[in-house]
């Protein structure tokens, strides 16, 4: 054996072909190792993917099928979370896993506007069907629109349409006013302090609870300090403010708030009586704009056609804008107003005799 043979070559190969054969062989691809790559890869992709599926299958959140039965109430406090709520339907029975509806609120963009009140559901529903119910507003119990304006009884009727308490109940509430923390300005009167505007009253709530709750409310809009202001020839305090916005919100429309109020603040600087039908009404239990001649000499103090000044307390439950115009009433001379459209606008004028024509066209086109 040569010394070729050894290193891989045959005795009678040239030298010359034997070299180029060596390079031939260097280039050839090593198809295996990629293979191997191949193979590896493939199982990896196979392991992730049905290690997902397996981890979905095993993770599927416990839930019930279908809407449910009976009637369970829950509540939703501001801020809650998808979960927060979730967990107060778990503790009540409506679903049976927290995971359940937060999937289904996941998936609904809706249940980022789910407001805070008292919803009636059922027990045992799915997670999506009691997110359809909560996101339902036919499903929410105890959301009061309290509109500006209303006097104290015709709050509590509204109040009852939309809750569980009776207007007796309200009205017996009404009576204990030392257990609805009144602000010591209001002189225990509850007329003029059950704030306007849109309450969640909790479904178990009493009487006393949402009242006082509505009286809160009022201190927490306005209070002392937003009830300070100087009308000049006029003394302003939180109640007389109160008083005066109670008569614009039932002698004016919102936009002539200012200038009403001016005509009150000149009346009373001039020592005239302010001569308002409102008052009359409140006195009498009604809310009818005009009153006649009869009723002119209604005994009671309310009656500001006999009585100079301001009568002795609200006659309804303003809100702020009708606050703001009390603190803030627009210049003017006025000491005369009418309705003189159907809209609601009235005349004003300094003037008794144009006041007398205005009067007696807003009758005559049934405006007044």
């Amino acid at each position: 054996m040569s010394d070729l043979s050894i290193l891989g070559l045959d005795d009678d190969e040239e030298p010359g072909r034997r070299r180029h054969h060596r390079r031939r062989r260097r280039r050839r691809t090593p198809v295996g190792p990629v293979l191997a790559l191949l193979v590896v890869v493939v199982v990896a992709v196979g392991v992730v993917y049905g290690g997902r599926e397996i981890w979905r299958r095993a993770g599927a959140a416990p839930d019930y099928t279908g809407s449910g039965a009976g009637t369970v109430y829950i509540q939703v406090q501001d801020g809650d979370t998808a979960a927060d709520i979730g967990a107060t339907m778990l503790k009540d029975q409506v679903i049976k896993s927290t995971r359940a509806f937060r999937n289904a609120a996941e998936k609904d963009k809706r249940a980022l506007s789910i407001q805070p009140g008292t919803y009636r559901l059922h027990k045992h529903m799915s997670g999506s069907a009691a997110l359809s119910l909560v996101l339902d507003p036919v499903s929410r119990v105890g959301r009061v629109i309290i509109p500006e304006g209303l006097t104290a009884t015709q709050t509590f009727a509204v109040i009852a349409k939309g809750t569980n308490l009776t207007t007796a109940e309200l009205t017996a509430a009404a009576h204990k006013t030392a257990a609805l923390g009144l602000p010591s300005y209001a002189e225990g009167r509850l007329e003029g302090y059950l704030f306007p505007t849109t309450y969640n009253f909790p479904q178990n709530a009493t009487a006393t609870a949402v009242l006082k709750m509505m009286v809160s409310e009022q201190k927490k809009q306005v209070g002392t300090a937003g009830l300070q202001g100087k009308v000049p020839g006029v003394r302003l305090t939180p109640e007389r403010v109160m008083i005066v916005a109670s008569l614009l919100e039932k002698e004016a429309i919102t936009s002539d708030f200012p200038k009403v109020a001016r005509v009150i603040y000149n009346r009373l600087a001039k020592d005239m009586p302010l001569q308002m039908d409102s008052t009359i009404n409140y006195a009498l239990g009604r809310n009818k704009a005009r009153v006649s001649e009869n009723l002119i000499h209604t005994n009671s103090p309310y009656n500001t056609y006999l009585h100079k000044g301001l009568p002795p307390g609200p006659i309804a439950n303003p809100g702020l804008e009708a606050i703001n115009a009390a603190l803030h009433p627009a210049r003017g001379d006025w000491v005369y107003f009418v309705k003189a459209d159907r809209a609601g606008h009235s005349y004003f004028t300094a003037d008794p005799k144009a006041f007398a024509r205005q009067k007696a066209k807003s009758q005559a086109e049934g405006v007044y």
